[in-house]
């Protein structure tokens, strides 16, 4: 892809810099080094994250939150982050509060219930991001976001909304999140976010990712989606290359032979790609976040560069390891009850810390014991059929050479079209043609992807045809926000009973599934929640954050994953000693945060494809099956 050379570089003119790529691949180390570099330089910069379980506060070592604030040790650097409940309240607020005193009392009510909608949730954040898209008070905003799939909807929702609130005017409808009049405000903001997000002398997008085979489909993927919108502005960042100097023993010597393979793919997409070798302490603080700054802008290293055996740095001197056992990576038993099917798996964890992998995993191991079992992804940018190696769509299809295995994914596009083809073939057999024009505009609506996929997750959570389904989830944010939708639209289904005195059948039919959705996830002896980590502290804090927060709906995880464990059986070097002895720490910690079982994957050289590699992984799962 030929792009314009001119705009790269720390010096470039550019004011809103978008940092995105696969969950995992060091989006939130790099996009905060670039903002150190940045207010070093003389620029007044705000760094956000739009992640839902953003761990910014966690790599500048200091508590953030939803308020602008300052970074300590440090000028002209400012950080944020976005909270999307905290964002739902203030939007209400903005929405109520023109109508106190003007509405009776018994109006506001409703209208406060029905602000409750989870759709209200995410035009409040998508609101709030707008908002930096639009103001002064900064040279430069830098965009630590979401993994790939869920920023590429966000950059999507501009003109989507722009549109609804233009076709609601026109026919004088409301948006299910108000009257179009009152979002007229809103429609030029968009607008004016849109032209923002294409105009290349404004905006540029870094794509980070890994020399690993996901990773590269995942950016290549995203590449061609943000052209689509008219985005072209953007360049890559390749993280994670294990110095040439490091790799001093067979196993990493294989993978970095690995990586070099994928270095020369990446090559292929974008010959200007630059590089970043992999550290041998984790990226945290001030003075390593302006070390990795200097390096990406002051001494830009090529990718081919960095495959260069001589061009490498010397490895990191640091205090050797204690050869400490690290623990089994065998039979994983897991108790549930036989009276209780079908049994239901969900993976979740932060992005790239092996969901898909572990998923497949168990899976294959469930359906080879006989079990008839559903492998489910509801990541929007999962590559659970590169896992595989079979196609993976959105209905369940037979996995070729495993008997009794299913996999599916929740395609938002396609979900989307049966929700709207379901909601308005009932609706033509009930109203009249101008009700069901109505209904039809509101289904224009972003909100609808929500809904759409939604409902198939409660569909599919609720079937009984087989004997064990595997959840492999988005990353923890919108998979938490995912298993508290049951609890939130029963709840909606709840206050329509109080207001109206009644519900259609659909409702009922609705609020049944919810219900047994709700029932199902919070039962132990039915479901089974598998928090997965490697030993770094921020994947390790996340998932205690998650796990605490399932716990507020009723959920307690029930085993913990730590994944990429090294052994010191080939950590014989000062680098590798290193990432060991800290790898080490970090298991303790895991011990010491979580309740559950903790089981260590080691870390392996190449990526497992296809169901043999599968079959040979150093981890097998067990159902116990409790009478």
């Amino acid at each position: 892809m030929s792009r314009d050379q001119g705009q790269r570089g720390i010096h470039s003119e550019c004011r809103y810099w978008f940092f995105s790529g696969k969950g995992g691949v060091g989006k939130t180390s790099l996009s905060a080094a670039t903002a150190v570099h940045f207010a070093e330089a003389g620029k007044r910069t705000l760094i956000i994250t739009t992640d839902p379980a953003s761990n910014l506060a966690d790599v500048f070592e200091q508590k953030i939150g939803h308020n602008i604030t300052t970074i300590q040790g440090i000028r002209n650097l400012w950080a944020m982050e976005l909270d999307p409940d905290e964002a739902t309240a203030e939007y209400k607020e903005r929405t109520m509060a023109p109508l106190r005193g003007v509405m009776p009392e018994s109006i506001l009510k409703v209208m406060e219930e029905q602000l409750d909608s989870p759709c209200t949730s995410e035009m409040a954040v998508f609101e709030r991001f707008v908002d930096f898209l639009d103001e002064d008070e900064f040279d430069v905003v830098i965009f630590d976001t979401a993994p790939t799939g869920h920023t590429l909807r966000l950059l999507q929702l501009p003109a989507d909304w722009s549109q609804v609130i233009e076709q609601a005017a026109e026919s004088g409808a409301a948006t299910c999140v108000g009257p179009a009049q009152g979002l007229a405000d809103s429609k030029i903001k968009f607008d004016r976010a849109l032209l923002a997000l294409k105009d290349r002398h404004l905006t540029k997008f870094i794509f980070v990712l890994r020399p690993e085979t996901s990773s590269i489909d995942e950016t290549a993927r995203s590449m061609r989606e943000i052209v689509e919108i008219g985005v072209n502005n953007f360049e890559l960042v390749v993280n994670g290359i294990i110095p040439a100097e490091a790799a001093t023993n067979a196993f990493f010597k294989a993978k970095r032979l690995s990586q070099l393979g994928h270095l020369k793919t990446i090559a292929a997409i974008d010959s200007a790609a630059k590089a970043v070798y992999l550290q041998s302490r984790e990226i945290r603080g001030i003075e390593c976040l302006r070390t990795v700054g200097q390096l990406l802008y002051e001494k830009p290293l090529s990718i081919e560069d960095a495959g260069a055996p001589g061009n490498a740095p010397s490895p990191q001197k640091g205090v050797s390891a204690q050869n400490r056992k690290l623990p089994p990576a065998v039979s994983v038993p897991i108790g549930l009850s036989e009276n209780c099917r079908p049994h239901m798996f969900f993976f979740t964890g932060k992005g790239g810390v092996g969901k898909t992998l572990l998923s497949c995993v168990a899976a294959v191991n469930f359906a080879d014991s006989g079990n008839r079992t559903l492998l489910v992804t509801t990541d929007p940018a999962s590559h659970l059929s590169q896992v595989l190696e079979a196609p993976v769509g959105d209905i369940p299809t037979l996995v070729a050479n495993v008997q009794n295995l299913w996999a599916t994914r929740i395609d938002p596009k396609a979900e989307v079209a049966k929700y709207r083809e379901r909601i308005l073939s009932e609706a033509k057999a009930k109203y009249s043609a101008d009700r069901v024009q109505a209904m039809e505009e509101e289904l224009n609506s972003p909100c609808t992807e929500d809904m759409a996929v939604f409902y198939r997750f409660v569909d599919l959570a609720t079937v009984s045809d087989y004997d064990t389904i595997v959840f492999d989830t988005a990353p923890t944010g919108h998979t938490l926000r995912l298993l508290r939708l049951p609890v939130e639209w029963n709840k909606q289904l709840e206050v329509k009973t109080f207001i109206t005195k009644e519900l259609s059948e659909a409702d009922v039919a609705a609020k049944s599934k919810f219900e047994s959705v709700i029932y199902r996830l919070q039962d132990p002896a039915r479901t089974a929640f598998i928090m997965v980590v490697y030993p770094e502290h921020t994947p390790i804090i996340e998932a205690y954050r998650a796990a605490n927060e399932l716990g507020t709906i009723g959920i307690t995880p029930a085993l913990v994953i730590a994944n990429q464990v090294l052994s010191s059986d080939y950590c014989n070097n000062d680098f590798f000693t290193d990432r060991l002895e800290m790898q080490q720490q970090h298991l303790s910690q895991i011990t010491e945060l979580f309740s559950a079982p903790v089981v260590a994957m080691p870390l392996l050289a190449d990526e497992p494809q296809g169901i043999k590699a599968l079959r040979d992984a150093p981890i097998v799962f067990d159902i116990v099956k409790e009478k």
